[in-house]
């Protein structure tokens, strides 16, 4: 017999991109959570293996309730081994303030360190919006600039431990979705960090002529 989502993991989850309560969220991203978890559970699974396969797809910061989150944690972790790479960007939300769309673009540089013992590398960067555009840049290395389509297939980079790299965002303010009042965008980063293996950059501004 299936169990519904909803009883099994209403106060275990949330929609990690826009943060509402996992089971009145109905976005994009949440519905895709959703269907995953039902398909886990058609092949019986249980609720622990689940929650691993969820923190592995989706990140561990999926998981809000503290005793589950810290079991799935321990797992990952003594999977991953000591010699693991650890993402580390913070803070990870940015109130850019009043912008003028005369300035012509809007520019954020966004910090990326490696605080584990492995090499982190960064294996996608996709902007929420077509009027956002962002590029990568470590010690010997500039990437190439991504948009909405996110990075060419294979394509990587490296943060070696201790090392840091720059995430450099720029809006175009006069691209046809940048309109006056409130404006939120967001860059997405996938890695290779087995607890954060996506982390989400938000930033919003209040846009005046």
């Amino acid at each position: 017999t299936l169990f519904p989502y909803t009883t099994l993991f209403r106060s275990k989850l949330k929609c990690c991109n826009c943060g509402k309560k996992f089971v009145s969220c109905s976005c994009v991203h949440a519905n895709k959570i959703k269907a995953y978890i039902d398909a886990l559970i058609e092949v019986g699974l249980n609720e622990e293996e689940i929650l691993e396969k969820i923190a592995k797809k989706y990140t561990l910061d999926t998981i809000i309730d503290g005793k589950a989150r810290e079991m799935v944690k321990k797992k990952l972790i003594a999977q991953a081994g000591e010699n693991r790479p650890e993402i580390v960007i913070n803070p990870l939300s940015y109130n850019l303030g009043i912008v003028s769309k005369s300035k012509g673009t809007l520019e954020l540089r966004v910090k990326i360190q490696n605080k584990g013992k492995g090499v982190l590398k960064i294996t996608g960067l996709k902007t929420s919006c077509d009027c956002v555009t962002v590029k990568l840049k470590s010690v010997n290395y500039t990437s190439p600039i991504f948009g909405t389509k996110g990075v060419e297939s294979g394509w990587e980079a490296d943060i070696y431990p201790e090392q840091n790299a720059e995430l450099n965002i720029i809006v175009d303010l006069n691209h046809s979705n940048v309109n006056l009042g409130h404006m939120a965008r967001t860059v997405k980063i996938e890695s290779n960090d087995p607890l954060r293996s996506v982390i989400t950059v938000g930033f919003h501004a209040q846009i005046v002529q």
